[in-house]
């Protein structure tokens, strides 16, 4: 990091530099080398690293008490300190880095080094080790503090942003001019009528009387929405009212018409004063307003229709009502009123209210105020707040609170309070909902229908403050738009209790007239994300990954802090990163759904989720018969019916959480459903079995209970046409047989069950008299799915017992035993045959018969057909068609590309291609149904289909722009695929030839150059799209042959991008030891061999290129290992690892003593080794 954070000395410094090496080496001493990182302020060694300067305003005198910011560009370390009575300061121990610098002043904004409003435009100050940066000095700014936060969707509280704000957008001085003429009846001009105008932007107000003629004229009016109303003081007319939107001189004309009156009188409650409201019925919008205590009349009433609504003063017991005494406007006397027309008699009393009383807990003074808010009610379509039913009161030291005069309706209660802090100055806004929350969204409503409501206790939490700073990674500049919301732990989830829009430094509330304004106390967390919503969109592309305090990617993962009463948490801060490095990705691992139980109707299944991962996870259930959705079936179990038989089942699971996207897994198919059995009775008959008396069918116990039963007698064995109810007469054909009755159950999802009495008899003969025999005939068009209807004709003497059975072509059909017959698919061309069967005691039965047919196809009749979805390429369009009689029909669909038929587009859903580009498509939809005639309707035509839309992919680069070095880009995930993807590279806007491949390698000419690629997006059908990666400024790159090497090693330093023919200066760091210098070629390039210096320090270090004349820098990375090891790479023996990067390499002036430490050593070896003996 130091490396990367290096600067070269100035030349004046260099120059010292050597100046003092040389001493050194005159004294035999060695000195350490420090350097300064800023152009303009002055360095000078210090000890410690440390910025000073002077705050002054514009007009040159010194500003005590600001205070200062220093924020590192990489976020690591804030600090601010105040200036002092001469406007100066010094903020002492900064480590090596980069600065951004500001000063504030209470009611001014932040500025920013060198003078800059924004921090986008601030330059940092460079601190080097053991150095003193001097003259950073700053003026403050005399504009007012400006608005620094954008209120978004919050639940419940007001947003504040105490962060840097960003210029607003200069606004049009255009304006214009209003006029027009007020006239009244007959048109006559009205004199000395007043027109009011309000609206614009900035909002205006401004008003006109109006001349002798009528006429009017409004000057200096800016653009924008304007309502204006017309108005005359004395006299009948009414008031008007108009809207328009002003964007010239317009001209707007009122006819005023005179209204009516509307008077009455109201009593009870106390006697104290009532606000009678005059509200329109359609609305409940005021009309007008008047305060009585008996009779009231409102005038230049405008005709229209109107409630009358009295709400008593709040000292009073009774509750609002409505003419003639109603609590709910549902239930309100609708007055008409006519132009000049008296409306009188309009007497009513007030209703008798009802009191809400509990106990404020957690009060931190003597006394706390109680409000009473009704909710919403639905008024014609719109949402509208009963105000007229609020109510108010306030507790005593004790806490307890009654508030009277509370109307029938549902309320919430609420309680707040306002403690001064006789220390700070400063005092804390309490506030709390029943039952026991902070928040007006999770507060419980309280009922009141004719009855008070005690014990509504409420528990006050104070209001605190939480703040911090977001930053970016890499130390680039905060960002100007980032939502900041702030979530509170309820005990079980997180509430949203606060959303600010917000940038740099943030503050979830601020100090505003000795109150301290904020969120609730309690456990908190933040998230940083995208603030563009359905609402609000500020054209920008949000770059970064969302996230949560403290850097965690999910709700549930988030860090938490605490809030106290009127404290505020600092350092709640965010390092956002970009979405193009890769967002932490949170993935729910599904489990393997199965159903347990037999698919039978009546029999609970149950949904087994199987194992999900991470926990808690949520689950929801979905069940479906042959993969389509069961309305309401969305629980774990679910209970078979009648339509769910014969089809197959499967039971979808989706997991969700916050943070997580959610995932669903869906079961295996079940068996088919299958019906449900029915348990038959015992049936019996009841009866003496003699010709002329009448039998009884008791059918026994059946289960389930509900199940319908028919009827057949039988005589030995054989069925009795007709004989199909509860009893039976046996006449002279049934003498001598057994009579025995068949009962039949059936019921929706069951399977039909019969049962069979045994049989009684034989029948005994008697005397029996003749039945007087209708004639029967059929009433109704023998189609399929068209009711036939018997009627029986006359049989005597009354009363006849009648019974029907119907056949078609001669068959009995089982349980058609009702005067009524519908026929079904299997009687088209056949004839259906009703057999009525009359019955008395003493009488011989008798049948009659009718017949109707053949019986012809049913006709389905009312079906209609449209098409939902967007009409582009790629969109999927759905036909949806409704109204079908039956309504158990099957449809088929038929998709039309300008009146012909696509092949092979039969489904419900259609995508058009880019064959459909321009043309403009139908569905037809036809239903069939057996047993009737098909129908087929078309739809409407919609289009033309317009091009679709490419979901663009989000490109992402291989590294850096570097000179020499190959750039690739990754163009993400296009869809839908396949989509053709091409290439350009440019540099400052300016395509470069030939470069349109992925990958591409920047040139010595174009570092200093701003790099970017497009990735375009090319499908037929499809709108092209293109997006850009910016890779940077091209800068200068090394290279080194071997990226580890032992002290005294030799190695090889190639360079590009540099200034042809420049010298660049090679060096060795941490601590600069300069390993040579190398003269770049034509093409900006160079190649140094080198020895590493013999005291170079095992670790990792970086070798520097730099252009002397162009500045350009360049680094890589190289391991020193220890001379112990072999090859020059890793130690054989590993040493631990520094804590910091260690001073590499020497000096010059050490090298050169040591080269004389070296030369004294052989002297003295030199010297003191002993002389060879002559011989």
């Amino acid at each position: 990091m130091l490396g990367a954070l290096r600067h070269r000395p100035s030349r004046r410094l260099r120059a010292a530099i050597v100046s003092v090496l040389i001493g050194v080496l005159s004294f035999g001493a060695v000195p350490s080398v420090a350097t300064a990182g800023t152009p303009s302020p002055t360095a000078t060694g210090a000890g410690s690293g440390s910025i000073s300067g002077a705050v002054t305003d514009s007009a040159g005198a010194a500003v005590p008490d600001a205070v200062v910011s220093v924020s590192a560009a990489d976020g690591a370390v804030t600090a601010e300190v105040t200036t002092g009575s001469q406007g100066g300061y010094t903020v002492p121990d900064l480590p090596a880095g980069a600065y951004y610098v500001s000063v504030a002043t209470e009611g001014s904004d932040p500025i920013f080094w060198p003078g800059a409003l924004t921090l986008a435009e601030a330059q940092t100050v460079v601190v080097s080790e053991d150095v003193a940066v001097t003259g950073i000095d700053l003026t403050t700014a005399p504009s007012p503090v400006r608005p620094t936060g954008s209120p978004t969707a919050s639940s419940s509280k007001t947003a504040f942003a105490l962060a840097s704000p960003s210029p607003s957008p200069s606004s049009t001085s255009a304006t214009y001019t209003l006029s027009g003429v007020v006239t009244g009846d007959g048109g006559a001009p009205i004199q000395a009528a007043m027109v009011f105008i309000s609206g614009g932007s900035p909002w205006t107000y401004k008003s006109a009387q109006t001349g002798a003629d009528g006429g009017y004229s409004v000057s200096g009016l800016p653009a924008g929405e304007y309502e204006v109303q017309a108005s005359v003081f004395m006299g009948s007319y009414s008031d008007q009212t108009a809207t328009l939107d002003l964007t010239a001189d317009s001209e707007l004309n009122f006819r005023l018409v005179k209204g009516g009156t509307i008077s009455g009188k109201i009593s009870g409650g106390d006697g104290s004063e009532v606000s009678i409201e005059l509200l329109k019925a359609d609305t409940l919008e005021m009309q007008d307003v008047a305060s009585t205590k008996g009779s009231f009349k409102f005038q230049r009433v405008p005709a229209g229709r109107y409630v009358v609504l009295a709400i008593p003063y709040y000292s009073s017991e009774a509750a609002a009502a409505f003419y003639p005494g109603v609590t709910d406007p549902h239930d309100a006397t609708v007055i008409t009123v006519a132009s000049e027309k008296a409306v009188s008699g309009l007497d009513w009393e007030v209703a008798p209210g009802r009191r809400i009383s509990g106990t404020v807990q957690n009060m931190p003074g003597s006394s706390a105020s109680v409000s009473v808010t009704a909710a919403p009610w639905d008024w014609n379509g719109k949402k509208i707040y009963p105000y007229w039913n609020d109510a108010y009161g306030s507790t005593g030291p004790d806490g307890r609170y009654t508030v009277t005069g509370v109307g029938d309706g549902d309320y919430t209660v609420r309680a707040n309070a306002y403690v001064g802090d006789p220390v700070g100055g400063h005092g804390v806004v309490w506030e709390g909902y029943y039952a026991n929350t902070p928040m007006s969204d999770s507060a419980t409503r309280v009922a009141v229908h004719g009855n008070d409501q005690d014990g509504i206790d409420i528990r006050l939490f104070g209001e605190g403050t939480a703040s911090g700073t977001i930053r970016a990674e890499g130390g680039s500049a905060p960002l100007q738009n980032t939502l900041i919301t702030a979530y509170r732990w309820n005990g079980a989830t997180w509430d949203t209790t606060l959303a600010i829009s917000g940038w740099g430094r943030y503050s979830l509330g601020l100090q505003m007239s000795g109150a301290s304004y904020g969120v609730p106390e309690g456990t908190y967390t933040i998230g940083f994300s995208d603030p563009d919503n359905e609402w609000v969109n500020d054209g920008v592309d949000y770059p970064y990954c969302p996230q949560y305090w403290n850097g965690k990617a999910t709700l549930d993962h988030a860090d938490r802090f605490e809030v106290a009463p009127g404290k505020n948490t600092p350092g709640i801060d965010a390092t956002l990163r970009l979405k193009s490095d890769g967002c932490a990705a949170d993935v729910i691992t599904p489990g393997t759904p199965a159903i347990e139980g037999t698919p039978r109707v009546g029999g609970a299944l149950t949904a087994n989720p199987g194992t999900w991962a991470p926990e808690p996870i949520q689950l929801s259930y979905q069940w479906r018969a042959n993969g389509v959705d069961i309305d309401g079936a969305t629980s774990a179990t679910f209970t078979p019916g009648a339509a769910q038989v014969g089809t197959k089942l499967t039971v979808a699971v989706t997991g969700s959480r916050p943070g997580y996207d959610s995932v669903t897994a869906v079961s295996p198919e079940s068996a088919v459903v299958a019906a449900a059995v029915i348990t038959p009775g015992t049936p019996n008959v009841s009866g003496t079995p003699k010709a002329g008396s009448e039998l009884t069918a008791d059918p026994g116990a059946w289960t389930p209970g509900d199940v319908s039963l028919a009827y057949q007698w039988l005589a030995n064995g054989v069925t009795v046409p007709g004989a199909t109810g509860s009893t039976f007469v046996p006449g002279d054909d049934e003498v001598g047989k057994t009579i025995a009755v068949t009962v039949t159950g059936t019921k929706a999802g069951y399977a039909t069950a019969s049962a069979t009495s045994a049989a009684v008899g034989p029948v005994v003969a008697a005397p029996l008299l003749d039945l007087e025999v209708g004639t029967p005939r059929l009433d109704g068009d023998a189609r399929v799915g068209a009711e036939l209807t018997a009627s029986p004709g006359t049989w005597g003497p009354q009363p006849v017992q009648l019974s029907y059975s119907w056949s078609v072509d001669g068959s009995t059909v089982a349980g058609a035993e009702g005067p009524r017959f519908t026929p079904g698919p299997d009687a088209v061309g056949k004839t259906v045959t009703v057999t009525v069967r009359g019955s008395k005691s003493g009488y011989r039965p008798a049948t009659a018969t009718a017949a109707a047919g053949p019986v012809a196809p049913g006709v389905i009749t009312g079906g209609a057909a449209s098409i939902a979805g967007d009409t582009k390429v790629g969109a999927t369009l759905t036909a949806q068609s409704t109204g079908w009689m039956p309504t158990d029909v099957t449809l088929a669909y038929q998709w039309l590309s300008g009146g012909t038929p696509i092949e092979g587009a039969t489904g419900q859903t259609f995508q058009p291609g880019a064959d459909s580009l321009g043309a403009t498509l139908q569905v037809e939809v036809t239903a069939t149904l057996p047993g009737y005639t098909g129908a087929t309707v078309r739809s409407e035509p919609v289009g033309p289909i317009t091009p679709g839309t490419l979901q663009a992919g989000t490109p992402s680069l291989s590294g850096p722009a570097l000179s020499g070095a190959p750039i690739t880009v990754n163009p993400g995930t296009w869809g839908p695929e396949p989509v053709g993807l091409t290439y350009q590279w440019s540099v400052d806007d300016q395509p470069i030839e030939g470069a349109t491949s992925a990958v591409y390698t920047p040139t010595t000419a174009q570092v200093g150059g701003h790099l970017t690629v497009s990735v375009t997006g090319i499908k037929p059908g499809y709108t092209t799209v293109t997006t850009i990666a910016d890779a940077g400024t091209v800068s200068a790159s090394i290279a080194l042959d071997s990226s580890s090497a032992l002290p005294g090693g030799a190695i090889v330093v190639t360079g590009t991008g540099y200034d042809p023919g420049e010298t660049v200066r090679v060096e060795l760091h941490s601590t600069v030891t300069q390993l040579g210098t190398a003269v770049a070629d034509a093409e900006g390039n160079f190649r140094l061999p080198t020895t590493l210096p013999l005291t170079a320090v095992p670790g990792e270090h970086r070798v520097f290129g730099i252009g002397e004349r162009s500045g350009r820098e360049a680094s890589a990375s190289i391991t020193i290992g220890s001379p112990a090891s072999p090859g020059g790479g890793t130690p054989s023996t590993p040493a631990p690892a520094p804590q910091t990067l260690p001073a590499t390499g020497t000096t010059v002036p050490i090298a050169l003593t040591a080269f004389g430490i070296l030369l004294t050593l052989g002297g003295v070896l030199l010297l003191c080794r002993p002389a060879r003996r002559r011989v």
